[in-house]
C-alpha cells in the first residue's frame, strides 16, 4: 500500500540525558533516529512511530532558562530538590543552599530536543501486511 505524506509541524521530543554516549554522538552529529514499539511481537498487530531530524542539545551553559524550566516541567527539579530535602545533614539549609545544591545536579543534565524532519507511524499486522503513514516537516 503506498505511504500517505501529512504534514507535521508543532511535534518535539524532550529527552533528558547525562554526560556519556549518547551526548558525546550527538554533539558530533546532531541527525538522530528515534523509534517506539508497542508491542514488539510479531504475532500481534504491531505500531511503531519511527522518527528522524536534528536535535539540538541544551545545558546550563548554553541556556540555563530552558534547562530549569524543561526539569521543572518534566519533575526533575523537584524530584532532586524533595532528596536534598530528606538526605541527612546538620542543621537546615537555606532555600538558597537547597537551590545551589539542586542546580549543581542539574547542572549535569542535557536536555535533548528532538526536532521532526519525518514521521512514520507503521501498522504492521501477521497476516494483513504492513501500512504505514509518512507525516514530512512543512518547507
Amino acid at each position: 500500500m503506498p505511504a500517505q505524506a501529512r504534514s507535521c509541524d508543532g511535534l518535539t521530543i524532550w529527552i533528558a540525558g547525562e554526560p556519556g554516549l549518547k551526548i558525546r554522538n550527538i554533539r558530533s552529529n546532531p541527525k538522530v533516529a528515534v523509534g517506539i514499539y508497542h508491542p514488539l511481537d510479531h504475532s500481534k498487530l504491531n505500531r511503531s512511530l519511527q522518527i528522524e531530524g536534528t536535535a539540538p542539545l541544551f545545558n546550563v551553559n548554553n541556556n540555563q532558562e530552558e534547562v530549569v524550566a524543561r526539569a521543572k516541567q518534566f519533575g526533575i527539579f523537584q524530584a532532586i530538590e524533595k532528596m536534598m530535602q530528606e538526605r541527612p545533614r546538620e542543621g537546615s539549609a537555606s532555600a538558597e543552599e537547597l537551590h545551589a545544591e539542586v542546580m549543581e545536579i542539574v547542572r549535569r543534565f542535557n536536555f535533548i530536543r528532538v526536532e521532526p524532519d519525518e514521521i512514520i507511524f507503521l501498522h504492521i499486522h501477521p497476516t494483513e501486511g504492513t501500512t504505514k503513514d509518512v507525516w514530512k516537516r512543512a518547507e
